[in-house]
This record gives structure tokens, C-alpha cells and sequence, in this order.
């Protein structure tokens, strides 16, 4: 997966704008660097973090998908474990 320049659905717009951050359990927080495909925004966790503001933990390698269909008026979020 990579960047697409020029190239951004309302989904993967609105994602970017909710300001998702990877917080430690620390309270160490910090930007999540999404990739981005046309359908589908992904986030490889590089420690034990939760997702804000989507609520979502994830451990080390973890991947977080946002998928979303070609004139859907929803998105998916999928959790793929590195185990």
C-alpha cells in the first residue's frame, strides 16, 4: 500500500481530519501516519498503543485497517494481529 497523491475519498478525508493519534500506555501519544490505498486507510502499530479517538488497542505490529466500498455511506475497521 502506498500514498496516492491527489487522490482522497470523503472517508480517508474525514480519517486525516479527526486527528487519530497512537497513545502509549504511558500517556506518550503521538501522530498516526496512515497508508493509504483507494479503498482503505492502514496503521502498523510499532508498540502496545490505543487508537484515538477510535478506541481501539493494538499490540506491537498490530495493523488497523478503515475500509470503505466504492458509494457506501460507511466504513469497516478490521484489527489484523501480528500473532
Amino acid at each position: 500500500m502506498r500514498q496516492i497523491p491527489g487522490e482522497s475519498s470523503i472517508w480517508s478525508a474525514a480519517l486525516r481530519a479527526a486527528n487519530c493519534r497512537a497513545v502509549k500506555r504511558q500517556g506518550r501519544q503521538y501522530p498516526i501516519r496512515w497508508q493509504q490505498s483507494r479503498d482503505s486507510m492502514r496503521y502498523v502499530a510499532r508498540a502496545e498503543v490505543e487508537v484515538e479517538p477510535l478506541g481501539v488497542h493494538l499490540g506491537p505490529g498490530d495493523v488497523l485497517e478503515v475500509r470503505w466500498g466504492a458509494n457506501e455511506t460507511g466504513y469497516t475497521l478490521a484489527v489484523r494481529s501480528a500473532q
